[in-house]
C-alpha cells in the first residue's frame, strides 16, 4: 500500500464515495478502526482475488479525514494529508487510541522508518512523541506495559 493509495482512500471518504468497508469501528471520537476490502489481481493476472487491509483513519474535530494508520501486523504505515501535516492530528491518534487498540491484540508494535525518506525527522518525531522507542537503525517498538 502505497502513501499515493492511502491519500486517495482518504480523499473518497471525504468526497463520501463508496469504498470497500466489511467493518468499521469508533474507536475514538477521531479514530475509526476499519477493515477495507480491496480487489487485487493475482500473480497469473487470471482471477481478482479479495484482500482485507486493517486501516485506522483519523479526523480532525471537524469530522474531515486527514489521515490514516495502515495496519501491517509486523509495522505501522502512517500517513497525513499534506494540508493536516505538524498539526498533532496522528500523534493524538496514536496516543489516544490507535495504540490502546492494537495492545489488545499483540505484546509489541512497531514502525520502520526510512532513513532516507523525505519525512524522516517528522516520522521519528511522531514516533518518539507517541511512545515509541528507537531501538536501532530504522526500528522503533513500543511494547505493552
Amino acid at each position: 500500500m502505497t502513501d499515493k493509495s492511502i491519500d486517495k482512500i482518504i480523499n473518497d471518504l471525504n468526497a463520501k464515495k463508496q469504498i470497500n468497508v466489511e467493518f468499521k469501528e469508533h474507536i475514538s471520537s477521531n479514530v475509526e478502526f476499519t477493515k477495507v476490502r480491496f480487489d487485487v489481481k493475482t500473480f497469473d493476472g487470471s482471477q481478482p482475488a479479495t484482500d482485507q487491509s486493517i486501516f485506522y483513519f483519523i479526523k480532525n474535530d471537524e469530522g474531515f479525514y486527514v489521515g490514516a494508520v495502515y495496519d501491517m501486523k509486523h509495522n505501522l504505515h502512517f500517513y497525513i494529508l499534506k494540508e493536516y501535516r505538524n498539526k498533532g492530528h496522528l500523534v493524538k491518534a496514536l496516543k489516544g487510541s490507535i495504540v490502546d487498540h492494537l495492545f489488545k491484540s499483540r505484546d509489541e508494535i512497531r514502525i520502520t522508518i526510512d532513513e532516507d525518506g523525505d519525512c524522516f525527522e517528522a516520522a521519528e518525531k511522531v514516533a518518539l512523541s507517541s511512545g515509541f522507542n528507537h531501538v536501532r537503525g530504522d526500528l522503533y517498538i513500543q511494547k505493552r506495559k
